[in-house]
């Protein structure tokens, strides 16, 4: 009888090691279902980002005359807010009231700010390469965590301290090369004078720094918000409600809303769709898939845009582009996809997904 016993033991052993094989098979095939899955949205994302880009660098050159950025912002709104308020309706979500915020002034930053990062990201599209716009914005990453040290009380690593200086050096790489000429960077480059092309550079790089800063103060921001545990609908909801009223205002008081060209008013609306569609895709595919393994693929836009730049505006691209963008993207999705393990400096609670950042960077253009 015991020998008996045991026989069944190890025969019933068997069969759940045997199960639990096969289980774990179901759910390796079904996870990497999931990660092709995902890698399909983020790269039908990328490009829809870049199409997105390409189209805010292609405003001042179809429409010279009709172009403002307020009719842009305001119309673009429109369809965001539009969109945003019949998604909230259609899921039986909860529209919170201004009140029931608790971090009103995160709140703030991040919905104000947005109309104003817009606004000077708009015009260093028009002073500069739409290549180095894209680049440079690519920090945004790295100095979100840096703001979020110093705000948030985050944890501080030494790498940081090597990545700034890696992103500085190849983000000077490619701002130097703006000072070539016949960069094609608008109809009227060939005939600007080198001081009128030295204040274009300025204006556009502190407008790209502004940007930026804005944007990593609203991805921090951002963070107070889903402490909250406000849904992301909601919060894209106020993320076009607040620019939407500031630029209606600008249009009011200059009395131009754009209505002297209706298809310009749908062409701004248009970029509205693309906003929130590419939006709703990079949620989508970070539920499947973890931020860090989608690092690299989320800079493809970076290289759509640099092929575009270079064959639909003509804009001219450099070797020495490429190893800037190459430093800057290299350290950044380096970052990504490893997290840093080493002794910190500063003991407060851990930044969760560094790499997040870089989507919360393209949720705020």
């Amino acid at each position: 009888m015991p020998q008996n016993s045991d026989n069944k033991i190890e025969e019933n052993s068997d069969i759940l090691s045997l199960k639990s094989d096969q289980l774990n098979d179901e759910m390796r095939q079904i996870k990497r279902k999931n990660e092709q899955y995902a890698y399909l949205l983020c790269i039908i994302t990328q490009f829809i980002w870049a199409l997105q880009g390409i189209q805010l660098k292609s405003y001042h050159i179809l429409y010279p005359s009709i172009y403002n950025i307020n009719t842009f912002v305001f119309w673009r709104n429109v369809c965001v807010v539009t969109i945003g308020y019949f998604v909230c309706k259609n899921r039986n979500l909860k529209i919170i009231s201004i009140n029931e915020v608790k971090y009103k002034y995160w709140f703030y930053i991040r919905n104000i700010g947005i109309y104003f990062a817009i606004s000077v990201w708009m015009i260093a599209l028009s002073l500069l390469r739409l290549s180095t716009c894209q680049i440079i914005a690519g920090i945004c990453p790295l100095l979100t965590i840096i703001i979020s040290i110093l705000i948030l009380g985050d944890k501080f690593y030494l790498r940081y301290f090597y990545g700034m200086i890696i992103c500085f050096v190849g983000s000077c790489i490619i701002i130097l090369n703006e000072r070539k000429p016949n960069l094609n960077i608008n109809e009227n480059d060939n005939n600007i004078k080198n001081s009128d092309k030295d204040n274009n550079i300025f204006i556009g790089i502190i407008c790209l720094i502004i940007n930026v800063t804005l944007i990593a103060f609203g991805t921090v921001a951002q963070k107070k918000m889903c402490i909250e545990k406000i849904s992301p609908e909601v919060q894209t909801l106020y993320f076009g409600i607040f620019p939407l009223v500031l630029s209606f205002i600008a249009c009011f008081f200059n009395l131009n809303f754009g209505l002297s060209n209706l298809i310009y008013c749908f062409y701004c609306m248009s970029n509205g769709i693309l906003f929130y569609l590419a939006n709703y895709l990079t949620s989508l595919s970070f539920k499947y898939i973890e931020v860090s393994k989608l690092m690299p693929v989320s800079y493809l836009n970076l290289v759509i845009v640099f092929f575009f730049g270079s064959f639909i505006f003509h804009e001219k691209i450099f070797f020495s582009d490429i190893i800037g963008a190459s430093m800057i993207v290299g350290f950044i999705i380096y970052n990504g996809m490893n997290p840093p393990k080493s002794k910190i400096i500063n003991n407060n609670n851990n930044f969760n997904n560094n790499n997040s950042n870089n989507i919360n960077e393209q949720l705020i253009k």
